[in-house]
């Protein structure tokens, strides 16, 4: 009688196949790849997966950068709370500093977030969910303590930095944009 030998089946975590694939069109997309190189075989290939097993999880393009904008949102989430944190709660123009501090670090600057959004608002139909979460972040920032008119330039001078950066458009000089990023913290005091 043979014996047999059990072999130890393999897992699977789903959780990490995700990320993989997350982080390799994130890859790809800050690399400047969403109009020529950004495609579900290069993806797959990139995160080391079969394409059936990207299609599994992200059934088409849209569906992935869909994917793909809700963790970095999920993630720019993350940090906000910590960054509110460093404050007490109710102190006016919290939100808005945790909110810039978030917005212009380097994890979720321009070069991370932007080609992610050009390509999720490029291949997307239906952009509701993340549009629906920066409503929110407009909402919190309009009622933060601080004077929605303030509040809203803040918000456009924000975009608009991250836009210049995210198209090249002509740089800043480093310290030119600090006093700028100091600028819009002290607008969140009232000054």
């Amino acid at each position: 009688m043979q014996s047999q030998i059990e072999t130890p089946r393999r897992t699977r975590n789903p959780d990490d196949k995700i990320e993989r694939v997350l982080d390799a069109a994130r890859k790809i997309l800050a690399d400047g790849g969403y109009l020529t190189r950004f495609s579900l075989s290069a993806v797959a290939a990139e995160a080391g997966v079969s394409k059936g097993g990207l299609l599994h999880h992200f059934p088409s393009k849209e569906a992935l950068l869909r994917g793909l904008s809700e963790s970095l949102i999920d993630r720019f989430e993350d940090q906000l709370i910590v960054e509110m944190a460093k404050e007490p709660e109710g102190t006016p123009g919290r939100f808005a500093r945790a909110y810039i501090n978030t917005a212009f670090s380097d994890e979720y600057g321009s070069s991370q977030i932007s080609p992610i959004l050009l390509a999720f608002n490029r291949y997307s139909a239906d952009g509701g969910p993340v549009e629906s979460r920066f409503k929110a972040f407009q909402h919190r920032l309009e009622n933060d303590g601080l004077d929605p008119t303030a509040a809203n330039l803040i918000r456009m001078a924000i975009d608009g930095m991250l836009y210049t950066e995210m198209i090249d458009a002509e740089p800043i000089e480093s310290a030119v944009r600090q006093n700028m990023i100091d600028q819009l913290i002290q607008m969140t005091n009232g000054s």
